[in-house]
């Protein structure tokens, strides 16, 4: 990858996936003059610059649009498919009406699973439609990829549409946006949301937390 600081006069990176999951990435930043990444630990571990993911300009706030359901996931085919089950099976006593859709492009033959209460897709989902599903829910569920402590984009769409979400990812409570109001982490079955975590409103955060997770905050960041 030599050819790339040959053919640039500044050169930086952004790894959205943290080395545990693809280790090849630690190769590559010896080619970079600034090497930002999301996971905490590798920024610790190899001296990077720590930057999370942001949300987009794209997404808009429908507060006026009564929300059809409690809670709403959209998500890709992957070994999180048995802690989904978990979490909705143990959900199920708070009886929430719910949205759960699986984007299986690569597994066509999942669509046929016995999973109940699961939509299932073998075409990627519209980036418009993706929205809709996220803006007619309360609260948004987001599960962590395994071996992964930072933070996923679902995290900050849920801020800029100002949902509540409930996440597996316990990274979460070390940022500055971190309310239990809105956020609540996901452990196990025994760890539940009371049911107003779903009825009551979204408790609002200051602005200068919220601006600094929007994509024009981040481009300053990376070229700065």
């Amino acid at each position: 990858m030599s050819f790339i600081k040959d053919h640039g006069n500044r050169t930086i990176a952004y790894f959205w996936d943290s080395f545990s999951r693809i280790p090849e990435g630690k190769g590559t930043i010896q080619f970079f003059d600034k090497f930002f990444s999301f996971e905490p630990k590798d920024v610790k571990d190899h001296r990077l610059l720590f930057l999370s993911n942001f949300y987009s300009p794209d997404l808009a706030i429908t507060k006026n649009e009564p929300s059809h359901f409690d809670l709403s996931y959209v998500a890709s085919y992957d070994d999180r498919l048995n802690t989904l089950e978990k979490i909705l099976t143990s959900l199920s006593p708070l009886d929430l009406k719910t949205n759960i859709n699986i984007i299986a492009t690569r597994f066509p033959g999942a669509k046929n699973k016995s999973e109940k209460n699961i939509t299932w897709f073998t075409d990627v989902l519209p980036r418009k439609e993706t929205i809709r599903i996220m803006s007619e829910s309360n609260v948004l569920l987001d599960i962590a990829q395994p071996r992964q402590e930072g933070l996923s984009f679902r995290i900050f769409e849920a801020m800029k549409l100002e949902k509540k979400i409930i996440t597996t990812n316990r990274s979460v409570v070390a940022y500055d946006f971190y309310n239990p109001k809105n956020i609540f982490v996901w452990e196990n079955e025994n760890t539940i949301p009371a049911r107003d975590f779903f009825t009551t409103p979204y408790s609002t955060l200051p602005v200068e937390v919220f601006n600094r997770y929007s994509l024009q905050k981040w481009i300053t960041t990376i070229f700065e």
